[in-house]
């Protein structure tokens, strides 16, 4: 006796292969996509958040210092002819 093999699930079975096989090839292109994308957003956000952290953080403080005459460095000393600790 022959087994009754029901074509719709051939189908199916088939159906789903190719659906998988280029489900893949667009998910792929869609993913590039959006790492490129996603890249040039990450590079925008970097800039601004550098440049708000300049601006609003490093240079008002060092406006402070100057004004107040902070120099932790004492670079001033050795403009003046001050000697060398070496």
């Amino acid at each position: 006796m022959t087994e009754y093999v029901d074509k719709s699930v051939i189908f199916k079975v088939n159906f789903d292969f190719y659906y998988i096989r280029y489900m893949k090839k667009f998910l792929k292109k869609a993913w590039e996509g959006w790492k490129k994308i996603a890249h040039r957003i990450g590079r925008f956000q970097t800039m601004l958040l550098l440049s708000l952290f300049y601006f609003l953080v490093i240079a008002p403080l060092g406006s402070l210092f100057r004004l107040f005459g902070w120099d932790p460095l004492e670079t001033k000393g050795f403009k003046s002819g001050k000697q060398s600790s070496w």
